[in-house]
């Protein structure tokens, strides 16, 4: 594919993706029936829901094997008309909600944007690369089956987890026909997350300096953007993360006696979003009967309207997250199979993976257990530990207060919608500590807990609930607005600081931390600050950041390509721009071993046709006309010298000859074809 032509599919591919949010903004602005909602709630709403229709439409493509770029096109074309034809009012309503009230910014907040779009930039840069995280790479090429029609989500996804999330990656592989747009759909995600925490914080009345800088602390985190998860990943940890903080958001203004189209459909879209995590599923399930406890009364009174809620939520669960749970209990016997479940009354759902000892629960009388975490709080940022055990400390005292006002009938000090916050995060934080492997493997292994990331990763949505509500303390103590600032100046310049430390020591990173970024940034926080009152102008210039960055973003992504997985390194380079090829990726395990290695041969285009096959198969494979014998070892761990002389003794004896070998590639063709 040439240079030119990649360029048109990658704007195509942006074109769908607006056309998609702008069809999702109508259709909240539309259900919501001109209900008085915050901007920051319904562009939140919108991005959830924008999710739910690609990966919708991504599982029904699949099935029907029309995953390209006409198709996408032409349900776009269809999105439009029905914009145009169904919602005559609907530009207006967007300018009023949407559009005014940003450009109504004062210059102190614009000046906080700019200065956050400077510090992000370079770990934005530096995370538009291809995917190599080992999870990522099982996933990748299940998307990739999908894409090709040789497979399908119901049945070809790792563990029978839902498909959900990995579907809205389609329409990328589908329009772009290449990796280098896999990265927005994260990133859409994390701008979830930072979303939803910001309305919640407004939700509690922070003001929105404050609030605006609580969410960018929360993105801060290191788990959003490197390592275990982050934006050069395919893993569902953000969405489960934002499905949450929606969920509680849905939840307070349920609690508020708020029942409106607008809440159901928060709590609908973040309860969809955090189920595409198992554990994610559990904590959004014991949130809405949480809520529903809170709320029973007014339930009760709108019981019409919150049966046909529940009916329309019970239709999207099970058309999206909830047909995989589904499936799992009627195969199974256990919605969370291979799991096993023990339940109370010596119950057990049968599972493949047996879960004794690796909760956190199950170790608590382990010293250990408790000094790998004081010794781990450390390595996320040196106020992270302050603002988790602060915000622990804080919903504990606010807990007390509460049960003394109920215990001495005292006038509450804290409303119902702060209350169903705090024990929602408690009960956040005790699910995570009984959820499976939070503390390891096995008895005294703490292998996830040492690392930081992978504690965070699954418990984050309730370390930035936490920290909404440590400011929420701080400002009913009347504790100066500017105080508060610095003191969340202090926590994202630590996690900043840990993101930069991580990223910096990294070759392929170092040319994004060079003045270029820091200057543009500059520049265009000092034109946002002489236009603030040209709300055209200010629009104008954003917009055109938004597109300078997506266009530039496909040479970022190449310059990174570079320093993918090095051990695998002479088999990108081999196939990368190769001509169509069938290329057989040979093992010695179960199919799913096989899994991850298939992504260093698909060429940049997907062009080539990969299979995977045994040791004891190759005899069959010249048959198959394959042009190419693949045998890639492990990249994650040290190589097996003898074990690549072996493979490539076998191959020789069954009739290939050895194009290419190290000791993580093997890259050999059958001896007819050298001959011609």
């Amino acid at each position: 594919m040439s240079t030119s032509i990649l360029s048109v599919r990658i704007f195509a591919y942006l074109v769908v993706e607006a056309v998609v949010l702008l069809f999702s903004l109508g259709l909240v602005s539309r259900l919501v029936n001109r209900e008085q909602l915050q901007w920051e709630e319904h562009v939140v709403s919108s991005l959830y829901l924008a999710f739910a229709v690609k990966s919708t439409l991504a599982l029904v493509l699949t099935y029907l094997k029309l995953n390209n770029l006409f198709s996408y096109l032409a349900i776009s074309i269809m999105m439009l008309f029905l914009l145009y034809r169904g919602y005559p009012v609907f530009l207006q309503d967007i300018s009023q909600r949407l559009i005014s009230p940003l450009t109504r910014r004062g210059r102190t907040e614009i000046i906080l944007i700019g200065i956050a779009a400077i510090f992000f930039s370079p770990i934005l840069a530096s995370s538009i690369r291809p995917i190599q995280e080992t999870d990522s790479l099982f996933f990748f090429n299940a998307m990739f089956d999908w894409l090709k029609g040789n497979d399908m989500p119901y049945s070809s996804h790792l563990f029978g987890y839902p498909a959900y999330w990995e579907l809205t990656f389609l329409p990328a592989m589908s329009v772009v026909g290449s990796d280098q747009m896999l990265w927005l759909n994260p990133l859409l995600a994390v701008a979830g997350i930072m979303l939803a925490q910001f309305a919640l914080a407004r939700q509690v009345g922070l003001e929105t300096k404050v609030a605006f800088l609580l969410a960018v602390a929360g993105i801060a985190l290191k788990v959003y953007w490197v390592d275990n998860s982050g934006i050069a990943t395919v893993k569902n940890d953000m969405l489960q993360a934002g499905g949450l903080l929606l969920l509680t958001l849905g939840g307070v203004r349920a609690v508020q006696d708020r029942l409106t189209p607008a809440t159901g459909l928060m709590v609908a879209l973040g309860l969809i979003s955090a189920s595409a995590k198992y554990g994610g599923m559990i904590t959004g399930v014991a949130g809405l009967g949480l809520m529903m406890l809170f709320t029973l009364p007014a339930l009760w009174q709108a019981r019409t309207s919150v049966l046909l809620w529940g009916l329309l939520t019970g239709v999207s669960f099970l058309s999206t997250t909830g047909g995989y749970y589904l499936r799992n209990a009627v195969m199974h016997g256990n919605p969370l199979y291979p799991m096993q479940l023990d339940l109370p009354g010596n119950i057990s759902l049968p599972g493949s993976l047996l879960l004794q000892g690796t909760a956190i629960t199950d170790n608590l009388a382990d010293p250990n257990l408790w000094r790998t975490l004081s010794n781990e709080f450390y390595v996320g940022g040196i106020v992270l530990p302050l603002s988790i055990v602060v915000s622990l400390t804080l919903i504990v005292g606010m807990i007390i207060i509460a049960l003394a006002d109920k215990v001495l009938k005292r006038p509450p000090i804290f409303s119902r919608g702060i209350v169903f916050l705090v024990t929602y995060t408690v009960l956040g934080l005790a699910l995570y500590a009984r959820s499976f492997w939070s503390a390891g493997t096995a008895y005294g292994n703490y292998s996830f807990l040492i690392q930081i990331g992978s504690l965070l990763r699954y418990a984050s949505a309730w370390v930035l609930l936490g920290e909404v509500l440590l400011f929420f303390i701080i400002a009913r103590a009347r504790l100066d607005s500017h105080v508060q600032v610095v003191l969340l100046g202090l926590i994202i310049g630590s996690r900043l600081q840990h993101l930069y430390a991580h990223e910096i020591h990294a070759a392929a990173n170092a040319p994004y931390y060079s003045l270029g970024p820091l200057a543009t940034c500059c520049a265009l926080l000092v034109l946002l600050a002489i236009v603030r009152n040209r709300a055209a102008i200010q629009i104008g210039l954003v917009t055109t950041g938004l597109i300078g960055m997506l266009i530039v973003s496909p040479l970022v992504f190449e310059h990174n390509r570079a320093f993918w997985l090095p051990a695998w390194a002479p088999a990108q380079q081999y196939f990368l721009d190769a001509d169509e090829a069938h290329i057989a990726v040979f093992h010695n395990g179960s199919t799913e071993e096989g899994w991850p290695s298939k992504i260093a041969v698909t060429g940049r285009n997907f062009q080539h046709h990969v299979t995977l096959l045994r040791d004891r198969d190759l005899p069959e494979s010249q048959a198959a006309s394959v042009d190419y014998v693949v045998r890639l070892a492990n990249p994650f761990t040290p190589p097996k010298h003898n074990a690549s002389e072996r493979d490539a003794a076998f191959l020789q004896e069954q009739g290939y000859t050895i194009e290419v070998m190290t000791d993580y590639v093997i890259i050999a063709v059958p001896e007819d074809q050298t001959g011609e």
